[in-house]
């Protein structure tokens, strides 16, 4: 079965990404940023990234400063890289899921713990 090309683009958008933020961006506040996920509308005119920042809140909060200054930067360049008639819009939205996950497994952990008492 054939992938979707948006599915395909969104792939690539998220490598490219991760590379322009490890190698190009010079702004530290996006150092402890891994990207986790890019969704791509099917018309391919909007990507939302999702990323995660393994470190307390204030990095959080930096990160994503970071990114908002570095968006259009990352655009560009994203757009040097793949070929599309239209270079899509960028949002940055934060990743929560290894958040929940997190907790998720602290509380099963939590109850298996309790049954074994």
């Amino acid at each position: 079965m054939a992938v979707k090309r948006s599915v395909r683009i969104a792939e690539r958008i998220r490598r490219e990404a991760g590379r322009i933020l490890l190698f190009e961006v010079k702004d530290p506040g996006v150092k402890p940023i891994t990207i986790s996920e890019v969704r791509i509308t099917d018309d391919l005119k909007l990507a939302k990234i999702y990323y995660t920042v393994f470190d307390e809140q204030k990095q959080r909060e930096q990160a994503e400063q970071a990114l908002q200054r570095a968006g259009k930067f990352i655009r560009s360049e994203i757009g040097k890289c793949i070929d599309l008639r239209f270079i899509p819009e960028i949002e940055f939205h934060y990743d929560k899921i290894p958040e929940q996950t997190q907790k998720l497994n602290e509380l099963f952990a939590k109850i298996r713990d309790e049954e074994h008492e």
